[in-house]
């Protein structure tokens, strides 16, 4: 019986973890949960669509010395998107809509980071 039980426990766990992602309409989540999860969506999808563009910049005509000072720019950038969110997300902390508002502050800066990269490659040469 305890075999049964344990077995019964392991296929719940597995079938548990099986799906990746959940069934969640970010047009319009339902609870805490599914906002922290859209929002977080949201931000990754920023995060991709910056580090596309950061290597179409990279793979743009620079001299050796551009290229190391975006490299440098870029991670100063890092250090500073972090450190904002951080701070401005504070007293949220330890709150339900804390992961929602430090992703969302997340997006925000990197959206503005990809359009500054765009405007990189948008300018005459």
């Amino acid at each position: 019986m305890r075999s049964l039980i344990l077995f019964g426990f392991i296929v719940c766990s597995i079938s548990a973890f099986a799906k990746d992602t959940p069934d969640v309409d970010c047009e319009n989540p339902q609870g805490t949960y599914e906002e922290n999860y859209c929002v977080e969506l949201s931000y990754k999808a920023a995060d991709d669509d910056l580090n596309t563009t950061y290597k179409k910049v990279m793979k743009n005509d620079l001299t050796a010395e551009q290229k190391a000072l975006l490299v440098t720019a870029q991670k100063s950038w890092i250090k500073f998107r972090d450190d904002h969110c951080e701070f401005a997300t504070y007293n949220a902390r330890g709150g339900t809509g804390f992961a929602a508002f430090l992703s969302g502050c997340l997006r925000d800066i990197t959206l503005e980071r990809t359009a500054e990269l765009n405007a990189i490659l948008d300018a005459p040469e």
